[in-house]
């Protein structure tokens, strides 16, 4: 299999467009590359751990980042290295290390997407690290270098994380950016009218037009969020309006989207054809984003879907004809567009889930997505990280315990532990489970008959059936399942649920050792799956002392002293009757 090389963002150049705008690293026309992707290592339709493929994306972009200092290490790879302190990427390597040349200025935003939707699953240090190591740089450096759109979205999502350390410094960063762009062109309207005529000027009348437009709509409604006031909402209405005009008034007509352009051609030859559905992603974002034409959006869903395979991959061109033709950044950017921008319902939701299990079967073990021949983009890296992540948005579910009444509490009260499952909008019905769970704690309990089925599978199945094995060393197996023909559970339901009785200080802790859930064709399903534990106090508080009461109108005025109350929870006073 095929796929078309990988865009860069329009790098706006400070003149009009002097030198012709930047559509890859070296300036003018694309790399041309056209690598082969290796075939699957694995059937699809196997077991596929979205969240696993995100976070191994993500430790690769990590890994591929340059550092911005000598002396500070952000990718792991020894302080002595060759890399240029950018905090960027390589446009195009070999190596699982960043090279001696300095970083490309247009893919700073693209490519670290894949690190922050990581981190909002997985907040891990070195992804901090790698976010703030870029938009320090992207600040430091301005818009003389670094000015796409995404590095506007990306500096003012940064700014909003809760670990932010200066929020203002970021969202002056996005704002000096957008402050070039108005000086530069007059209009932001202005500027993608220039976007859009420099692509045409360079040979490029398709989708790339719209998808580097739509960047900046994107960019815009974050602009809006940092600063209600400044009326970035209308500027993103009117960078919106200018890929309407242009692809449906046809005004000038150089990405026409039901018409010239909706081809193929297996050779790659004809240019009119290229990156459509790329194109048909950033008209999505760009309207849905917006808020406008959103009467456009039932078709554009249409022929988006009409772009992907029966594997999930998306093509390149348009319609998923030819086999050469999937593409690993189409793929991620169809997946953003199709979970964040498009309407929830059965047909989008499966085709996230396809998407997500083909993005992640063509995964290379490094983490990153690498051709046959060796090569691999760190941008193409990112975005399709972030397609992932939208697969886990939509498909990944949750398994969780609960413990019922007061934590702390008392000895020889009952407690039920309910296991609950929570799927998402895409996940495959659950048809069974296995969960591993290992009690420890003064508790006691029979697993014969205090382990019980809840009412989950049995809302949509019948029959089921329902078993425990005690393995040993308070480890339990706890088997659920519906026999026979079943869609299976896709709605919120208890698993089972388990009563304990408490029998003594301690800390209680019923965890999960291990578990796997089954769809209907049993395929596995992954999960976040978590545990519950609470405290077990039966040492009673000593007694007040010093205890007298006054009477007073309509009351008494007690008082009393205790020595050390650190046990204490509350006090309850009684009224004899």
């Amino acid at each position: 299999m095929r796929t078309l090389t990988a865009l860069a963002l329009l790098l706006v150049a400070a003149g009009a467009m002097a030198g012709g705008p930047a559509l890859t690293p070296t300036e003018g026309v694309p790399l041309g590359e056209r690598g082969i992707i290796p075939a699957q290592a694995k059937a699809f339709g196997d077991p596929t751990d979205f969240r696993a493929s995100l976070l191994a994306g993500a430790d690769y972009l990590v890994y591929m980042q340059a550092d911005i200092a000598e002396d500070v290490d952000n990718a792991g790879n020894g302080l002595v290295d060759t890399d240029p302190d950018d905090g960027g990427w390589d446009w195009i390597t070999m190596a699982f290390e960043h090279s001696a040349d300095a970083s490309p200025p247009n893919i700073y935003g693209a490519t670290v997407q894949g690190i922050y939707k990581a981190y909002l699953v997985e907040p891990k240090a070195s992804y901090f690290t790698a976010m703030k190591d870029a938009a320090d740089y992207i600040v430091t450096v301005g818009p003389t270098q670094i000015r796409s759109g995404p590095d506007v979205t990306f500096l003012l999502n940064f700014a909003n994380l809760p670990d932010c350390p200066d929020p203002a410094y970021y969202r002056t960063g996005a704002q000096t950016i957008w402050d070039r762009h108005l000086t530069v062109y007059g209009s932001m309207e202005a500027l993608a009218v220039a976007i859009r005529n420099g692509r045409y000027g360079q040979g490029y009348s398709n989708g790339i037009i719209p998808w580097d437009i739509s960047a900046w709509v994107v960019a815009a409604m974050e602009m809006h969020a940092a600063f209600p006031t400044g009326g970035h909402d209308i500027e993103a209405v009117a960078v919106a309006e200018v890929i309407y005009l242009d692809s449906f008034a046809l005004i000038p007509g150089y990405f026409d989207v039901y018409g010239v352009n909706m081809d193929s051609d297996p050779a790659w030859s004809t240019s009119i054809y290229w990156w459509y559905t790329l194109g048909v992603t950033g008209i999505i974002d760009a309207f849905a984003t917006a808020d406008v034409h959103t009467d456009e959006l039932p078709g554009l869903q249409a022929v988006l879907l009409d772009c992907q395979y029966a594997d999930g991959a998306f093509s390149d061109q348009y319609g998923a004809t030819a086999e050469i033709d999937r593409d690993w950044q189409t793929s991620g950017y169809a997946l953003m567009s199709l979970v964040s921008h498009l309407p929830s319902t059965p047909t989008t939701q499966d085709a996230a889930y396809r998407s997500g299990v083909w993005l992640a079967a063509t995964q290379d073990p490094s983490g990153g997505w690498v051709y046959s021949d060796g090569y691999h983009l760190p941008e193409v890296g990112g975005e399709a990280a972030a397609g992932v992540a939208m697969s886990w948005a939509a498909a990944g579910a949750a398994v969780t315990a609960a413990a019922s009444g007061p934590d702390p509490v008392q000895c020889g009260q009952p407690k039920t532990v309910t296991f609950t499952y929570e799927p998402g909008d895409a996940t495959p019905g659950l048809r069974g489970y296995e969960l591993v769970i290992e009690v420890t704690g003064p508790v006691s309990f029979d697993y014969i008959t205090d382990f019980d089925e809840a009412g989950g599978l049995l809302s949509v199945g019948d029959p089921t059936v329902f078993y425990v094995f005690d393995e040993g060393g308070g480890i339990y197996s706890v088997n659920g399942s519906i026999l026979g023909t079943t869609a299976g559970l896709s709605a919120p339901g208890d698993l089972f649920t388990l009563d304990l009785l408490t029998t003594g200080d301690g800390v209680v802790d019923v965890s999960v050792v291990s578990y796997r859930m089954r769809d209907p064709d049993n395929v596995d399903i992954f999960a976040d799956v978590s545990g519950v534990s609470f405290t077990v106090d039966c040492t009673a508080p000593p007694a007040v002392d010093d205890l007298t009461s006054a009477p007073g109108h309509e009351k008494v005025t007690l008082d009393w002293s205790m020595p050390d109350a650190s046990d204490v929870d509350h006090y309850e006073i009684w009224r004899a009757v």
